[in-house]
């Protein structure tokens, strides 16, 4: 049987096509130290009062007057993030949002 690396595994995913391909993947062993992955999120903190979970928009960054970024018309994903229990190192992916 051929051994495949979770980078080319990760690499695979990203050119990954149906939503239920790109939302099966789960890294279970971290590439660096083969520790486990544990599945968690990243918060974001706005302001002292409002937590949210990360979010990955398409394009890049293009001031607005009003909200700081122009956000219309844009692609959002929410990011997941695995982190491996024993080196601590993080993996995110923005997979495609369910139907």
């Amino acid at each position: 049987m051929l051994a495949v690396s979770p980078a080319s595994q990760a690499k695979s995913m990203l050119r990954a096509t149906s939503t239920e391909a790109a939302m099966s993947y789960v890294p279970t062993e971290c590439p660096r130290c083969k520790g486990h992955m544990e599945t968690g999120i990243i918060l974001d903190q706005a302001n002292s009062s409002m937590v949210m979970d990360q979010r990955w928009m398409e394009g890049g960054p293009e001031k607005s007057i009003w909200t700081g970024l122009k956000t219309k018309g844009r692609e959002w994903h929410k990011v997941v993030t695995y982190r491996c229990g024993n080196c601590g190192y993080l993996e995110s992916y923005a997979p495609a949002a369910e139907a």
